[in-house]
């Protein structure tokens, strides 16, 4: 389960406080990676929506266009409690425009519509350069501010834990295990939701290994055979054990990967397999699970810096605002900070 996941600065009191008391509490602002340029067949909007999740919008927008899910792209995927910002496209090539003038009007009523452009490619995942969070959480505990800046001083220097959120599991938390049975079963990964389910179960590996990094205190340091990436994205390379790797790494330009196994993911090799295998062993999970035409695999930063981080108290409240990389969760971000 994410609650049990290690925290950095466990040791360090936390705030406490509860999270998504209302929508209003949670707001996330999609910082866009191009700006659509003006022409093109797809049609880009963008939306501030309340209440309603990425996916659920996605349903709408399909309805509303009459076109099927695989028409449209989102750079990422946001949550139902929140005031969310974010650009979708639609692949509209043979526009009516009464049809889309109706369908932004029924838009309208439950969604803010912010810009209206045309655009030459589908936005993919991962097409933004990162996420503003704008987070109230109430009832902190006395001298939150404090507590806060002791954890934020220890982080600011061994950087974040880039654990996938509870988001990732599903309501029942049980993402994975769905996503284990299709790749148990061979099933081909035929659609959105077998994505997803398989996406949770290799998240589930990541977040293990990474924990288990936590816990024998190798997050702070290289292991031999790591696959490292620079923290601003790149390319992948293996650590050569130099010096200057290592001041690199400590200064947060670089940072060890984590597994997302698949088919054509670049393999860790020497100490840092090890601790892959070992997680795989302890999960029950066969080597050849993940060797699937469907699933390339990938790697993912485990570690991340946290951006213009500011506090404000309000009453009983703390008010925390601070900008993520693509991909990278504020649950957990706030976990450290909050001591669950």
């Amino acid at each position: 389960m994410v609650a049990d996941l290690p925290l950095l600065t466990s040791d360090l009191a936390g705030i406490g406080g509860r999270l998504k008391e209302s929508p209003a509490d949670f707001v996330v602002t999609e910082l866009p990676l191009y700006e659509p340029c003006g022409t093109g067949e797809h049609l880009y909007l963008r939306l501030r929506s309340q209440s309603i999740g990425t996916l659920a919008l996605v349903a709408l927008l399909a309805r509303l266009w009459k076109v099927p899910r695989r028409a449209i792209g989102t750079a990422g995927i946001k949550d139902k409690m929140a005031i969310s910002e974010q650009t979708i496209s639609i692949h509209l090539p043979r526009e009516s425009r009464h049809e889309s003038e109706r369908a932004l009007v029924e838009l309208g009523q439950s969604v803010e519509i912010r810009q209206v452009s045309r655009h030459t490619n589908k936005l993919r995942t991962g097409h933004l350069r990162g996420n503003l969070f704008a987070i109230c959480l109430r009832d902190v505990r006395p001298g939150a501010i404090a507590l806060a800046e002791a954890k934020l001083g220890r982080l600011g220097v061994t950087g974040w834990p880039n654990f996938y959120g509870p988001q990732r599991f599903g309501l029942q938390g049980d993402n994975h295990e769905q996503g284990i049975a299709l790749l148990t079963k061979r099933s081909r990964i035929k659609n959105s939701l077998d994505r997803l389910l398989v996406s949770a179960a290799q998240s589930w590996f990541f977040n293990a290994c990474l924990a288990e990094r936590i816990r024998q205190d190798s997050f702070q340091t290289l292991l031999s055979g790591d696959v490292l990436q620079k923290t601003s994205g790149g390319g992948l390379f293996y650590y050569a054990e130099t010096g200057d790797e290592q001041k690199r790494f400590e200064q947060q330009d670089i940072s060890h990967t984590g597994l997302l196994p698949g088919r054509k993911v670049l393999p860790a090799r020497a100490a840092a397999l090890d601790l892959e295998q070992r997680i795989q062993d302890q999960l029950g999970w066969s080597a050849a699970l993940f060797d699937h035409p469907d699933v390339p695999g990938s790697r993912r930063l485990n570690r991340i810096p946290v951006a213009d981080l500011e506090l404000r108290a309000s009453d009983n409240n703390l008010r925390v605002r601070f900008g993520l990389l693509p991909g990278s969760y504020a649950t957990t971000v706030l976990r450290e900070i909050q001591n669950p």
